[in-house]
């Protein structure tokens, strides 16, 4: 939990050091996101800060009660801080920038397409609408007069970056053991230190069949 909020909030290297996480504190520094969590806590309902703030009461006073501190904290000569309402938000915010990550460069390249080419290029290149939002007459539009004009064009470079996918599936109750409907959410998350989820193996029926022995 101490790692997950330090890691969103780019304050790794006060626990770590600067040679095991400055340059990740520095990338999501970018973002502010301590900062988003302290505006958004202060938009909650009361209902929700409520239990924000009893959660932090019992992380807190689980912490008060270990008769030592972890070892880990033992080993890094320094004890856990208290764990504040926005933290939770700041865990919150950690899953969200991972199915994000990818985004920043498309984001980059978005603001300069918009600084050095024409609007009917930018129109053409990034729409603002989807193919559903026009009927599908089975005609494609003729291209632009300016496409495919410059031979002179520097290649592609190639992608540095990984895409992260998710997938689900639901099973009702008719079809479960218990007579309860089941959600399954598959994240293609990397693994990672700090991890967003505890590993787990999946055997069906008698024959012990991994259904995601990558797991394991």
């Amino acid at each position: 939990m101490d790692l997950m909020r330090r890691l969103t909030a780019g304050e790794l290297a006060e626990l770590l050091g600067v040679l095991a996480a400055l340059k990740t504190d520095q990338q999501n520094r970018l973002w502010q996101f301590r900062t988003k969590a302290r505006d958004t806590l202060t938009k909650l309902p009361v209902s929700e800060k409520k239990i924000l703030t009893q959660y932090s009461r019992g992380v807190n006073a689980g912490l008060a009660s270990l008769a030592s501190r972890h070892f880990e904290y033992l080993a890094l000569l320094t004890t856990p801080a208290d764990w504040r309402d926005e933290d939770s938000l700041l865990v919150l915010y950690a899953l969200s920038s991972a199915l994000q990550q990818n985004q920043a460069p498309r984001l980059y390249a978005r603001g300069w397409f918009a600084r050095h080419i024409q609007t009917e290029q930018l129109a053409f290149l990034m729409p603002d609408t989807s193919e559903w939002d026009t009927p599908l007459t089975g005609t494609p539009p003729a291209p632009p007069v300016w496409w495919g004009q410059n031979s002179d064009s520097a290649p592609l470079l190639p992608s540095e970056h990984t895409y992260v996918e998710s997938n689900g599936c639901i099973v009702d109750g008719q079809h479960s053991e218990s007579g309860h409907a089941m959600l399954a959410n598959d994240m293609h998350l990397e693994l990672m230190l700090p991890n967003y989820w505890y590993r787990a193996k999946i055997t069906y029926c008698t024959d012990k069949v991994k259904i995601s022995p990558f797991l394991d």
